[in-house]
């Protein structure tokens, strides 16, 4: 279903716009990948970019000022934000941006035009509603405008089980908290917290080793040994903790001779999950209706894993822990 098309080198973020990519190259600036030809959008090599309501934010490195051009708009030149800020910790909420300094959050309007300042103890892990969340030592929330405390979740009976929350295991989706346990009990614990008061909507107790956000729905996706053998996908609403689909893979992967306990990155188009496996440096076409593997490809590439995948209409692109990206046609 598709072919390696084009290879390209030192690339250090891969962005999804409007199915387009933007490309963030440690050389060659960034550039945005549109129909097989390649848009010049500075020349600036970033150390971290992403984008928010149709800007790309991006800095040279971290602590420094932020650069931003439109996306939807081309021909516009590219704006500074001057100061030292972590991008890579911003955050986003209806429509407003959010820019961490050493001890003040800056806020943004839509068209990135500052509208306030508040002051923090430390970057806060999420912000929604004008509010703060933070994880350490106990998962937390105050307000934003004077960081008085809104509510607290100590590690007790509240979440059943003992958790060490860690940043990659918090999010916050459809003004639900997303939490998940590292691997306790022969189990993770997933666990929704309403935003908004920290009560307990739900929980699932099961062993989750990855866990992907794309649609509003999380999607845990695996093939291991529990004991029993098992493969898996399982697509879980964040709003209500309802599993939405449950798809048993064991024959499928097995049959595919998947490698036990592989990590995969997903991405999702239509009734299709695009699936790159970490360290067996393979991608898969699975469909979700039938729960068949349609295509398979094992990557051509030096380096030890794969980090990502993304899928446009025509292309399919692949990145590795050496910075390449393998762009694929669909055939």
């Amino acid at each position: 279903m598709f072919t390696l098309y084009n290879i390209l080198t030192n690339i250090k973020s891969v962005l999804y716009y409007r199915n387009n990519l933007v490309i963030g190259s440690g050389k060659g600036g960034i550039v945005m990948y549109n129909e097989d030809s390649l848009i010049k959008l500075s020349s600036i090599s970033p150390d971290y970019a992403c984008i928010f309501n149709n800007h790309l934010l991006f800095q040279k490195e971290s602590g420094s000022s932020v650069y931003y051009q439109r996306l939807d708009e081309l021909q516009s030149a590219v704006g500074t934000i001057k100061g030292r800020f972590f991008l890579y910790n911003y955050q986003e909420d209806n429509m407003q941006c959010y820019l961490p300094g050493r001890n003040l959050l800056f806020e943004f309007d839509e068209h990135l035009q500052p509208t306030g300042s508040y002051k923090i103890k430390s970057i806060p892990n999420g912000v929604w509603n004008g509010k703060q969340y933070h994880m350490y030592p106990h998962m937390s929330c105050f307000s934003l405008q004077d960081q008085v405390p809104i509510w607290k979740v100590e590690n007790d009976e509240q979440l059943i089980r003992k958790i060490t929350l860690r940043d990659k295991y918090f999010s916050i989706k459809n003004e639900v908290v997303i939490l998940r346990s590292p691997f306790t009990d022969n189990a993770n614990y997933l666990t929704g917290l309403d935003a908004a008061t920290g009560t307990m909507l739900w929980q699932h107790r099961d062993y989750m080793p990855d866990m992907t956000f794309i649609d509003g729905n999380i999607y845990v996706y695996y093939y291991l040994t529990k004991p029993p053998l098992e493969g898996r996908l399982l697509i879980i609403d964040t709003k209500t903790g309802n599993i939405l689909k449950d798809l048993d893979l064991t024959e499928e992967l097995t049959r595919r001779s998947f490698r036990l306990s592989d990590h995969y990155h997903l991405a999702k188009q239509g009734a299709y999950l695009y699936i790159a496996a970490t360290y067996n440096k393979s991608v898969h076409i699975l469909n979700i209706e039938t729960g068949r593997i349609e295509w398979s490809h094992k990557v051509d590439t030096k380096a030890d894993w794969l980090t990502g995948i993304t899928v446009t209409d025509n292309n399919l692109f692949v990145t590795d822990q050496l910075d390449v990206l393998h762009i694929f046609k669909r055939s």
